[in-house]
């Protein structure tokens, strides 16, 4: 059976039975607080024994020593196997050599009386979460700045016609201050867009997203449009050339 790993974080055993990982990575991979990393207690299945310490040295204090008592049956429960040995600290010994516990707790020792049914567990394997979202466009290629520019010199120029027509149907005001920041808005950010794509700025694809989202906010079905359209381009350009491309 591969080393098992666990923790007792906010008064909940947590078990992952893994080789080569620590509880370090294994929490950071659960998304879970390390601040007080030292503090909690945690330990190992390992050798037909379930180790429980804390701290940087593999200590026991009372705290880890309750614990132990408390939920060396649940771990037992949780792995269906009853002849795990309970123990507390870790003597750290030399490289290569084996490490043992400090103490070994008795059957006396152990608190039984409010285990319930056994849990049949499987291997977790922890999930890299990637990023919620994921940019395909290389602002180092050349093709792709040069569309960039293009797409957006066109969306400002749509941009501008949404404007005015805005104003020509008295959705938009400019002595309403909210308005006036958004058009203005709107027309900076897009500029300084375009600029940071020329100059190959890796910012570039953020400063469009915003963009995006300041055209969404004319609210009218023209803007929904190019603001979806804009947005999409500055996460992946393949799709819209494939949407062009499907449509011709």
């Amino acid at each position: 059976m591969k080393r098992g790993l666990f923790i007792i974080y906010n008064k909940e055993v947590k078990i992952v039975f893994h080789d080569t990982m620590d509880h370090r990575e294994w929490m950071e991979s659960l998304g879970l607080d390390l601040s007080n990393f030292d503090s909690i207690v945690r330990g190992y299945i390992i050798d037909n024994k379930i180790v429980f310490f804390k701290g940087s040295m593999f200590n026991y204090d009372n705290e880890v020593y309750e614990a132990a008592r408390l939920y060396g049956p649940r771990i037992r429960s949780m792995v269906n196997n009853d002849s795990l040995i309970v123990c507390c600290g870790i003597v750290v010994a030399s490289a290569g050599s084996k490490w043992e516990p400090v103490v070994t707790l008795k059957e006396s020792d152990l608190i039984k009386d409010i285990i319930t049914k056994p849990v049949q567990t499987k291997e977790v394997v922890p999930i890299e979460l990637g990023p919620a979202v994921e940019f395909k466009n290389d602002i180092s290629d050349n093709g792709f700045v040069k569309k960039a520019m293009i797409v957006t010199g066109i969306v400002f120029v749509l941009n501008i016609f949404i404007v005015i027509m805005g104003i020509s149907n008295g959705r938009i005001h400019f002595n309403n201050i909210v308005d006036l920041l958004l058009v203005v808005g709107q027309f900076l950010l897009l500029g300084y867009t375009l600029y940071s794509y020329k100059q190959k700025m890796d910012y570039s694809k953020y400063l469009g997203i915003i963009c995006s989202f300041l055209i969404f906010l004319n609210l009218d079905l023209i803007s929904i449009i190019v603001g979806l359209f804009y947005f999409v381009f500055n996460i992946d350009q393949n799709i819209i050339f494939k949407l062009f491309k499907k449509n011709s």
